[in-house]
């Protein structure tokens, strides 16, 4: 088999070049429609007359349960070489549940649409990541993964603000109606590009080298992913609890207001994790090149460099100097995506890559949730005796999961040197 550099580059053809614009605005729009009930749930309250409870299950617990379970199946699919497929029909169908969205009466008819909303975007971002792994070689695979995750920041600052005015414009039911064309419209052309794109690149030697054989069944003998699965989801707790509480403990402790915390964290957030996305992409490119058998340990270097500062943000007592050390924190749920996929993709056969990244999916939408809830819990209890000051306490649950995670990152890489060094057994997927 020919060597990947020996191939074609990917930059000689027009559609290659832009199937990543399209992959961005495709994960763009699954944010923002993620996004929307969210910023929009004061009015769809209102409107709807639903509790606090309702909503949380509506778009916390039930869609989660929903996005997280359909995944798997979804990626088997796209796993069959029809990710442009599953990528365009996923656009389309959580486009239509939004847009079904805007005649909903109460809330079971919300929570059914938005379990159709969770249906589509299940198997969009998993396909997504192996359409670019099977395009992309290892050398310049995190880079590209990189760029597609840009639709993270972009899409949380976006929907921060976009969702603030389209709703004071046209109310969330004309919200939901014109992000549901604007997906409805896009569906068939992003199909169209993704078709045109040029065939898989060869795989390298090296990976080929690397990657066992089998089926994905017996994923538990694979312990250098089992060890980036648990490091994921370590991620997860903190960047779910991050989302959750960091707004309420700029206010709540550092007294800014609403509008402050909507604007200032949510684009300085943007900015910084557009800059690391970036940076941990070209960085891990950089050590795949020079010979490294895994990118984990920037992901590592990237943890440790962050946690000191995530420490200190909920400890610092300046409401400025706060914001500044929360918006370092908030890079690692974003920066740390695309190295850990790279190398998730590397430890699997080739069918089965769309499979790994909804798995990975699976359990950072299912053990993420502990974080949020850790955090309410902690502050709850410890409110008697601190008061507002319980919250500060109990937000270091964030930098303490995120060191967890850059532990685990660290054990796999470790894990994946010594199968290279044929030290210790190579997981496999078996027969």
């Amino acid at each position: 088999m020919a060597d990947a550099s020996e191939t074609q580059p990917a930059e000689a053809s027009v559609w290659r070049v832009l199937a990543i614009p399209a992959l961005v605005v495709v994960g763009l729009l699954n944010y923002l429609d993620r996004a929307l009930p969210a910023v929009l749930a004061e009015s769809i309250k209102n409107d709807l007359v639903l509790s606090d409870t309702a909503l949380g299950l509506i778009n916390g617990f039930g869609f989660l349960l929903v996005y997280a379970l359909a995944g798997v199946p979804i990626a088997r699919v796209a796993d069959r070489g029809r990710q442009a497929g599953v990528i365009s029909v996923s656009l389309g169908v959580w486009s239509l549940m939004t847009l079904a969205g805007c005649a909903v009466a109460n809330a079971w008819q919300l929570a059914v649409t938005r379990m159709g909303v969770a249906l589509g975007e299940a198997g969009s971002l998993p396909a997504s990541h192996a359409y670019l792994t099977q395009r992309y070689p290892p050398e310049r695979r995190a880079l590209a993964l990189s760029m597609l995750s840009l639709a993270v920041p972009l899409g949380n600052s976006i929907g921060l603000v976009a969702g603030g005015l389209l709703g004071r414009e046209f109310g969330w039911r004309g919200t939901f109606v014109l992000m549901g064309l604007l997906g409805l419209l896009l569906a068939p052309l992003v199909f169209a590009v993704l078709k045109k794109a040029e065939p898989q690149v060869p795989i390298s030697r090296v990976e080929a080298r690397d990657r066992p054989p089998g089926t994905f069944r017996d994923i538990g003998h694979n312990r250098s992913l089992t060890m980036i699965l648990a490091g994921a989801s370590l991620v997860a707790i903190g960047g779910y609890a991050a989302i959750a509480f960091v707004p309420a403990f700029l206010m709540r402790v550092h007294g800014l207001a609403l509008h402050s915390v909507g604007v200032q964290y949510g684009l300085a957030a943007g900015a910084a994790g557009i800059v690391a996305l970036l940076m941990t992409g070209w960085w891990s490119d950089r050590v795949v090149a020079q010979g490294a058998t895994s990118p984990l340990n920037v992901v590592v270097v990237m943890i440790l460099a962050v946690v000191p500062f995530s420490t200190l943000a909920f400890l610092v007592s300046d409401a400025r100097l706060a914001l500044a050390l929360v918006t370092v924190g908030s890079v690692v749920p974003v920066a740390y995506l695309a190295p850990v996929v790279a190398t998730l993709h590397r430890l699997v056969p080739e069918s089965r890559r769309a499979q790994v990244s909804a798995l990975m999916l699976l359990c950072t939408a299912l053990v993420g949730g502990v974080g949020p809830l850790a955090v309410g819990v902690v502050s709850d209890m410890l409110h008697a005796t601190h008061g507002n000051a319980s919250l500060r306490i109990a937000m270091l649950i964030i930098p303490a999961a995120y060191a967890g995670a850059a532990t685990a990152f660290w054990v796999a890489a470790r894990r994946q040197r010594l199968e290279a060094a044929g030290l210790v057994k190579q997981g496999e997927f078996h027969h």
